[in-house]
């Protein structure tokens, strides 16, 4: 043979070998499975062959080493080839199975338990009404979060009375009451072994009143002592009588009693009144005396006329006289 039939030789054993193997050089990239993690812990399962995704390819994933995973079982991709899988709530190995064509391709992944998830976190919030007064909210995937401490604290030293440390209700709430001058509060809750914090800024409301402030201030001072386990009606009435803005008000005689000659004008009237039917009567004594007095002078006017000038008169008004007058 010569050289031009040696070389046809080699050529048709080249193509003899090429044809025996299926596919080719495309059996060399052939059916592919991935799957990728993200942040959050989802996990996105893709099936391609020949770097062309895989639609309708079927996707088996099995956990290993007895693990549980929500993510586990069979699916089918999508237009676009890919599965979608959840997050896993702890480590865990799985192998991930694509079936397509007649092929298939495997892969195993290690997912991670992601430390970013944000619903479970403690969260705390304030609001504030329109009389003023707040309310402080402990939330945990956006229920509330009963018995949660609470504390309190007015920055830059401003005084405010709804500092302190409180006990959330039942529906994860503290109330707080309205501040008497605008002030920012650090707020700290916590509960199941978490920590949030948040800073508000409290302003006096103008719909807010002296009593409204005062209320609320009464409010916080008995939460207060019945977290501290010191309920005292008497302190209560402490605070009441020290801190009432209705006091500034008052008149000067509301606490005084009554004045030191309060009702002896009245006495005194009364006292003349008793004093002016003695005078009638010692006026008619006086006027029956002077008509006794009369009726003596008359007597002894009369007796001095009939009798002589000898006569005795008796001042009884009876006047006997007696005497020797001239024959």
């Amino acid at each position: 043979m010569g050289k031009t039939g040696h070389a046809v030789l080699v050529a048709a054993l080249f193509v003899a070998a090429v044809a025996v193997v299926p596919g080719g050089a495309v059996a060399a990239d052939g059916l592919a499975v991935t799957g990728e993690q993200a942040d959050d812990g989802t996990v996105t399962v893709t099936v391609t062959e020949n770097s062309t995704a895989v639609a309708n390819a079927s996707v088996t994933v099995e956990a290993l080493n007895n693990s549980t995973y929500a993510g586990a079982g069979s699916y089918e991709t999508g237009e676009n080839g890919t599965v979608d899988l959840a997050a896993p709530e702890q480590n865990v190995t799985v192998d991930v199975t694509a079936e397509a064509n007649n092929t298939t391709a495997t892969t195993t992944l290690d997912l991670v338990a992601s430390t970013d998830d944000t619903s479970d976190e403690l969260a705390v919030g304030v609001t504030q009404a329109d009389d003023g007064s707040a309310a402080v909210s402990v939330t945990t995937n956006g229920t509330g979060v009963p018995n949660a401490s609470v504390a309190v604290a007015a920055q830059d030293n401003v005084s405010y009375a709804g500092e302190g440390n409180y006990a959330a209700d039942e529906n994860g709430t503290v109330g707080l009451p309205a501040p008497e001058q605008n002030v920012t509060v650090d707020v700290t809750a916590d509960a199941d072994n978490q920590t949030a914090t948040t800073t508000a800024t409290l302003t006096v409301s103008e719909n807010a009143t002296d009593e409204d402030a005062f209320g609320a201030r009464v409010s916080a001072f008995v939460r207060a002592l019945q977290l501290d386990g010191n309920m005292s009606g008497q302190a209560v009435a402490e605070f009441v009588t020290a801190n009432n803005p209705g006091a500034d008000n008052r008149s000067d005689t509301a606490n005084q009693g009554p004045p030191e000659d309060a009702g002896n004008d009245e006495s005194e009237d009364d006292a003349d009144a008793d004093d002016e039917p003695e005078d009638d009567e010692s006026d008619a004594d006086g006027e029956s005396n002077d008509d006794n007095g009369n009726g003596n002078d008359s007597d002894d006017e009369k007796g001095n006329s009939d009798t002589g000038n000898n006569g005795n008169g008796n001042g009884g008004g009876n006047g006997n006289g007696n005497g020797n007058g001239p024959p």
